[in-house]
Order: C-alpha cells, then structure tokens, then sequence
C-alpha cells in the first residue's frame, strides 16, 4: 500500500490516519487495474509491492523470460524477496517492472507537489532503495516540474527506508528550537 503525509506549518495537514492512505488512491491511469476502492489506475495498482509482484506474474505468464524461472519452482512462489533477488541479479523483466512503479510514483509525487508546493520531499519506504527507484522517482518529478521553474521543491530519499516518520517529527522539533 502507497501512503503519504504532509506536514505544513508544524502540523499535520489532516488526521495522518485517514490522509496516509488516501495517497495511494490517487487516480494515476484511468485505463489502469481496477483498484479495491472502486477506480481504476490508483497508485496502490501501479506503484506497490504487489502492484509489482502481479505485473511481473502476468508477465511472465504471458511467456516473458525472466531469471525468477529459475529461483523458484511455480510462479505461486514468487514473493518480493525473490523479485528483489532477480534485481540485484539485474533481470530485466524485473528491473522493468519496478522502474515502471517508479514512474507512476514519480508522477504521483509530482502531481502532489503542483498543488501543495512543498519545501522539501522525503521519500521512504521499501521500494526507495531498490536498484535505481529513487534515481527514476526523482527524474520524472523534475521531468514534469520542468514547465514550472518557480517550484524549487527539493526531493531527497530519507537516510533509512523506515526513519521517515521520525525524520519528519525530528525536523518539526529543530524548526520549532531555531526560530
């Protein structure tokens, strides 16, 4: 599941509970999966761990050769440790899939920027260091902002996969301390 949060003026924007998970069923492909929300194309169909893992089953499925064949004995045993194996084995079908999520999280995270107009982006989570994830997070938000040189919004991946909540409570106190 893809959440966000945004914290503005030292708060939260909403009740992080609800607004966390709202992110991930941000319409992304109106043409895309049917979402469990109803819609289609939500970023939780396109960009998560099991968004990944599904495109890569059917792909594979539909006969396209990746080294996964060969660590596992059904495609029923594909699980993220094997597709995080196969991406470190540089498999393509697998690189493929992730560098499309990232993309779609790209665009996600681009979109939120034109209407909020952050300071500053933090990137977490699982998918973040995985191979070149955040490398093609980062490319397609400045692909996209390029129209709008005013946005100087800077997008940085958090130091741990996992400290990202902390990191944002940790900036709120200094900022609080300073000024």
């Amino acid at each position: 599941e893809v959440r966000g949060c945004a914290i503005i003026g030292n708060q939260f924007l909403t009740d992080t509970s609800a607004t966390m998970k709202c992110f991930g069923h941000m319409t992304i492909d109106v043409k895309g999966p049917l979402c469990e929300c109803g819609s289609y194309g939500c970023l939780n169909t396109l960009c998560s761990l099991d968004a990944i893992k599904n495109n890569i089953i059917h792909q594979i499925r539909r006969g396209k050769h990746s080294l996964l064949t060969s660590l596992v004995s059904t495609d029923d045993e594909i699980n993220y440790h094997t597709i995080f194996q196969a991406i470190e084995m540089r498999d393509p079908l697998c690189i493929d899939a992730l560098e499309e999520a990232a993309y779609y999280y790209g665009l996600a995270i681009a979109n939120t920027i034109l209407i909020l107009r952050p300071d500053i982006v933090v990137c977490g989570g699982t998918l973040i260091p995985k191979y070149t994830f955040f490398d093609t997070v980062k490319k397609t938000i400045e692909t996209k902002l390029a129209l709008f040189p005013n946005i100087k919004t800077e997008v940085y991946r958090a130091s741990h996969a996992y400290e990202i909540v902390s990191q944002g409570a940790g900036a709120m106190v200094l900022e609080h301390l300073v000024n």
